[in-house]
């Protein structure tokens, strides 16, 4: 944390890193996070960068309009935050449930560990479907997109190795997606923010896959096919895998492909 003080009285404490957000304080900024990711004016982007400040630190709305304070948050408080604005790597899961009601009727549903360490490849494969649409500014399906994102994401209990969720069927998203409809939108960017930031860390890792050189980003169903085989079994045992299984027997055979490529091309300079 990094203690702040403004006007030479005010002092408030500010997040050092994504890791440091409670949840209180990601579903206060939520919105705004959003907008600020799918803008492109600079102008908009600076107002969002101090509105999310003016959160974090408990000052109103109304201090937007406040000109002293937005050159006191501009010279002491924004080059404290650039963590926020350059890259989301929120990875702890910070809603791990969420109780939901339709019409009479309450249910509890649950999400996915910390840093996808439990997400399963056709979970992925779904989600990323709906997370490029939710990502389009131009959409005209964006609550569909999110109700279905967390749908996909966040499921009734059941005890299983290794997860809280009770096993992952495509099938059955619509009707959860009924629920999620019925959800403070705050909570559900909370769940995009999340996914987000557990996405960059995983192209961070395999970055080569997510470089446009590999095979992936958009072509997860045809290479859930290519990797069905002896290492990762029939097509059913790929989508149930996790993610990161299949992503790391990808990046082997992306390498290898590499190396035969670098091997034949030096074969012929000789």
């Amino acid at each position: 944390m990094t203690e702040i003080i403004v006007d030479n009285k005010k002092r408030f404490l500010l997040p050092d890193s994504w890791g440091e957000l409670t949840y209180e304080q990601l579903y206060s900024i939520a919105v705004h996070i959003f907008e600020y990711n799918i803008v492109k004016e600079e102008a908009t982007r600076a107002y969002l960068q101090t509105k999310i400040v003016l959160e974090l630190s408990g000052y109103s709305t109304a201090d937007t309009k406040n000109e002293f304070l937005q050159t006191e948050i501009a010279r002491k408080v924004l080059p404290t935050m650039d963590w926020m604005f350059e890259k989301n790597m929120l990875t702890k899961q910070l809603l791990p449930s969420i109780l939901l009601r339709k019409r009479i009727s309450l249910q509890r549903f649950h999400g996915p560990a910390d840093n996808f360490n439990n997400l399963t490849f056709e979970e992925f494969d779904d989600a990323e479907y709906w997370f490029i649409e939710l990502m389009n500014p131009d959409t005209k399906h964006r609550e569909k997109a999110l109700n279905m994102l967390c749908a996909i994401l966040y499921r009734p209990y059941m005890e299983t190795p290794g997860d809280t969720r009770i096993p992952y069927h495509a099938s059955e998203n619509d009707k959860r997606a009924d629920w999620f409809a019925n959800c403070d939108t705050r909570h559900k960017l909370c769940v995009l923010l999340w996914y987000m930031g557990c996405r960059n860390a995983l192209t961070d890792q395999f970055h080569e896959l997510f470089s446009g050189k590999g095979d992936g980003e958009g072509n997860w169903t045809m290479l859930a096919h290519s990797l069905a085989g002896p290492v990762l079994g029939d097509i059913q045992k790929v989508n149930k895998s996790p993610i990161r299984q299949v992503l790391t027997e990808m990046l082997r055979l992306y390498r290898q492909g590499e190396d035969r490529a670098a091997a034949e091309k030096n074969a012929e300079q000789f």
